[in-house]
């Protein structure tokens, strides 16, 4: 009798002190890993980015923040390094590369494309992002920063989201 007491005794405690430990974090300690492990989930998609794009980004960075209190923002900042220069004139934006090239062979993408993609990022925020982080543990007022550097680390263009819940 004594043994099987002691075997119950046992896993209650065990039970009890993986209980303690899970509510020993205080919300805002819970808040901060969630933020850590969604940017590290982020950053296991870097290698396939990269490959993705191998002309057109030289690194992209992933990082988090949470402010000190749980009523702080949550920060997901993406920074994309761009491999060569690129040029925004009259409107237009072109890479230095395709500069080189004659008039004829450079695709010029215009301004009003480069508006489209931010619209079309912070839509990917409302849709896509918020609801992952939200998912990944994250409760709060959240919000993404996407940062276009030219390759001397100069922001060429950015676009920030803010969680509307």
């Amino acid at each position: 009798m004594k043994a099987i007491s002691l075997v119950a005794s046992s896993t209650f405690a065990i039970l009890v002190a993986a209980s303690l430990s899970s509510c020993a974090a205080s919300p805002e300690q819970q808040r901060s890993d969630a933020l850590t492990r969604y940017v590290e989930a982020e950053r296991e998609t870097i290698p396939a980015l990269l490959a993705a794009f191998p002309e057109l980004y030289s690194s992209v960075e992933i990082s988090g923040q949470v402010g000190d209190d749980l009523a702080g923002v949550a920060v997901v900042n993406f920074t994309y390094t761009y491999l060569n220069i690129v040029e925004f004139e009259q409107g237009w934006m072109q890479p230095s590369w395709i500069a080189a090239r004659p008039s004829w062979a450079r695709p010029l993408v215009p301004q009003a494309e480069l508006e489209a993609g931010k619209a079309q990022l912070k839509t990917q925020c409302e849709l896509t992002i918020f609801p992952a982080m939200r998912e990944a543990g994250i409760t709060g007022p959240m919000r993404v920063e996407y940062v276009y550097l030219q390759p001397t680390s100069a922001v060429s263009w950015d676009v920030t989201c803010e969680s509307v819940a």
